[in-house]
């Protein structure tokens, strides 16, 4: 009988399948990792590079200035991910842009307060 398989080759696939199924996860660890060593990466580099001049349409601008600095598209410097695995891209362009976007906002609040409080000023004293 050439379609039956034996009982000792069922068992033979059983273990080879069980095997696959915990080694899984321990072949897909590099693509996390590479992914988390990428956005630490962009958190770092975002923040650097983020622009104190968004405390000037703070100042300015208000709550208008605020919000052009949170919804600004911020672009990531291309030159840092040459020959880097599709993940550490991925993670790296997701830490880059959360970090710039949220150091820039706080900048651009920080004018809105001082600007706030200029203006105020101003009012009260003349």
């Amino acid at each position: 009988m050439a379609g039956k398989i034996s009982v000792h080759n069922k068992s033979i696939i059983a273990l080879f399948l069980v095997t696959l199924l915990f080694a899984t996860p321990i072949f897909s660890q590099g693509v996390a990792t590479n992914y988390r060593r990428g956005r630490r990466a962009g958190i770092r580099q975002g923040a650097a590079n983020a622009s104190i001049m968004w405390v000037i349409p703070g100042f300015c601008c208000g709550c208008f200035g605020v919000g052009a600095a949170y919804l600004w598209s911020q672009t990531v410097p291309a030159g840092r991910l040459v020959g880097r695995s599709p993940g550490y891209v991925r993670g790296y362009t997701f830490g880059y842009k959360k970090a710039k976007r949220e150091r820039e906002t706080i900048y651009a609040v920080a004018g809105c307060i001082i600007g706030n409080i200029a203006g105020y000023s101003y009012y009260y004293l003349y």
